[in-house]
């Protein structure tokens, strides 16, 4: 049986993928974001909710965060 901790999870995270897993879980994020905006009309609230963010206006900071624009931005583009 293999015990892993969180640190240990972290090391060998970051050797094979070059990511800790915060920034692969948040990479996945924005993807199934992106993915939700081009793929569908629902608004930037429906797509919050789904994510459990606490507001659309912190899913708007997050994703800008993570892509220089917001989540209407990517829309229109």
């Amino acid at each position: 049986m293999i015990f892993s901790t969180p640190y240990y999870l972290s090391k060998i995270t970051f050797k094979i993928l070059g990511m800790s897993p915060k920034e692969i879980i948040d990479r996945q994020i924005v993807m199934e974001i992106k993915r939700m905006l081009i793929s569908t009309d629902l608004s930037a609230k429906e797509i919050a909710d789904r994510f459990h963010f606490d507001s659309t206006s912190y899913m708007g900071r997050y994703f800008r965060r993570h892509t220089g624009m917001t989540p209407t931005e990517f829309r229109e583009q």
